[in-house]
């Protein structure tokens, strides 16, 4: 799947918080003013689907974490989340896409799965 669509943008509550958010669209209304169509990311926990809907075609996205190479040990890919991917960030590892984490699987065949979390991009 892809990264989320939209130019990343602040929005601003009433309330006065402010949250990062995803320009999807502006939109003009019949008397000159703008609306903008933003997409918030939020926890899973805070969210409740709607009873008859269907959530099967709402694209996925997953982060994929790379252990590098290192003294001829090979690179390890884990799913995000996976508690032997561990580690401080930046050291050694690397966020990636679905479709990266496909590519280094097909380019790199000395880079193996976790046997722990079994990713499959």
């Amino acid at each position: 799947m892809s990264e989320p669509s939209g130019r990343p943008v602040r929005l601003r509550l009433p309330d006065g918080r402010v949250m990062d958010a995803r320009l999807l669209e502006r939109r003009q209304t019949p008397d000159g003013s703008w609306n903008y169509v933003v997409a918030v990311e939020v926890p899973a926990d805070v969210v409740q689907p709607i009873q008859g809907e269907s959530y099967d075609l709402v694209p996925t996205w997953r982060p994929w974490i790379l252990h590098a190479p290192w003294m001829g040990r090979p690179g390890i890919l884990h799913a995000a989340g996976c508690p032997s991917a561990g580690g401080p960030r930046g050291i050694g590892l690397r966020g990636l896409t679905t479709p990266q984490a496909r590519q280094v699987l097909a380019a790199e065949p000395d880079t193996i799965r976790c046997e722990l979390c079994r990713p499959e991009p």
